[in-house]
């Protein structure tokens, strides 16, 4: 019952520009290239893309230079060296998303229809163990790292970029003992939990109220590019999902493990919920919401040496009583 659930209608946010071919001159697919789309709504095991959320500057005096990766493929920016071809004054404020931050600082997230999103390298992540995860991590640093100094130094990026992209640097004062580099990959959505109620869209969309609300949450469905594939011979973003909805609750239930299984856990971050409403609740402030409401419910729990599977009526109103009093918000407001 999720409109916006498995393969995706193509839309316009984030696409790439019409004409694209998705093969080498030797007629092979491009790197990170699924040959067909499946039929919409269908499911798979794919998930939105991730990246590293790079804290830049353009201030000489705090700025580290991008280094070259060690394994620099230029293959794997074909696909924007063909974006440049067709658009040859295309402003570095296309590729990137700037977030103005203290300090002529700006957090670089992703933007357009080829950025720092890595889209096709994660979908190993989610249920891969330590090695996998420690692989793709290290080839999403790569990519990024190989990213910019494409733009920095290929011949096929017009000279106003390239000279627009040598200004950006990593921040000197910033990750000082990573390199100035994030610590950690924006892991957008992985694992969940499955628990006995799982939130989806259809609850995100109605105004129904429950008895256990911890936490409010209000942010736009919105899932990142999944997959690049071939539709009707050109090349084309699939998986962006970008809807309003209102704001709706959060149930104490969404972080409670299934009956029978593990007990004395509450989980704030990995919820019980679809993947679809995760794109939308996937927020920090969001999580932190969550974490208070987890903590204050753990205390109730240790006082009256209740599992948390257990909370009677009259604990749940104990719960809002008293993440009321810390202000918390618990019912929505648009």
């Amino acid at each position: 019952g999720e409109p916006d659930a498995g393969v995706h209608a193509l839309i316009q946010k984030h696409q790439l520009p019409a004409g694209i071919s998705p093969y080498t001159d030797a007629d092979i697919l491009l790197p990170y290239v699924e040959p067909e789309l499946e039929p919409e709504g269908s499911a798979d095991k794919k998930t939105m893309a991730y990246n590293f959320r790079l804290c830049v500057t353009t201030n000489p005096s705090n700025h580290t230079p991008f280094m070259p990766p060690e394994q620099y493929d230029p293959l794997q920016y074909e696909v924007l060296a063909r974006i440049l071809k067709q658009n040859r004054a295309m402003p570095i404020r296309e590729l990137f998303e700037f977030l103005s931050l203290p300090g002529n600082k700006y957090d670089l997230n992703s933007k357009g229809g080829f950025s720092t999103d890595f889209i096709g390298a994660n979908w190993e992540y989610p249920e891969g163990d330590t090695v996998t995860r420690t692989r793709i991590i290290a080839e999403h640093r790569e990519y990024t790292l190989g990213l910019m100094h494409f733009l920095q130094t290929d011949p096929r990026v017009p000279e106003p970029l390239r000279i627009t992209a040598k200004r950006l640097g990593l921040c000197k004062d910033e990750f000082t003992k990573n390199g100035n580099w994030p610590y950690q990959l924006y892991v957008r959505v992985a694992r969940r939990m499955k628990s006995n109620f799982v939130l989806t869209q259809k609850h995100m969309n109605s105004e129904e109220s429950y008895p256990d609300p911890v936490a409010v949450a209000s942010c736009p469905i919105e899932s990142h590019s999944v997959q690049r594939a071939v539709v009707d011979g050109e090349l084309v973003n699939e998986g962006w999902a970008s809807e309003k909805v209102p704001a709706y609750q959060l149930p104490f239930r969404v972080m409670v493990p299934p009956e029978g299984s593990i007990e004395n856990l509450l989980v704030p971050v990995a919820v019980s919920a679809s993947h679809i409403a995760y794109s939308s609740l996937r927020m920090e402030p969001v999580f932190m919401a969550l974490g208070e409401s987890a903590a204050v419910a753990i205390s109730i729990a240790y006082q009256d040496s209740t599992p948390l599977q257990g909370f009677s009526s009259g604990q749940l109103r104990q719960l809002a009583s008293l993440l009321l009093k810390r202000k918390q918000r618990l019912t929505p407001r648009n």
